[in-house]
């Protein structure tokens, strides 16, 4: 599975090649590889990310921690 992520960071320098993913809302926490990135305006990053050998439990959780607007 993958995301699109959108991060507010201070630095300009990139993004690590990987990162930790917690969901507040749902107290989930899964390690993804960040795939793609690219500058934002303002502060901020946008990027890919993938996550490694996923199991199909905690991509449930991870999805199903993602508030619907």
């Amino acid at each position: 599975g993958g995301l699109r992520l959108e991060i507010d960071r201070t630095r300009d320098t990139e993004l690590p090649p990987s990162l930790s993913l917690t969901l507040p809302t749902s107290n989930v926490a899964i390690d993804v590889n960040v795939v793609w990135q690219r500058k934002s305006a303002g502060n901020g990053w946008t990027c890919g990310a993938a996550i490694p050998e996923p199991s199909p439990v905690l991509w449930r959780q991870l999805v199903d921690g993602v508030p619907s607007y």
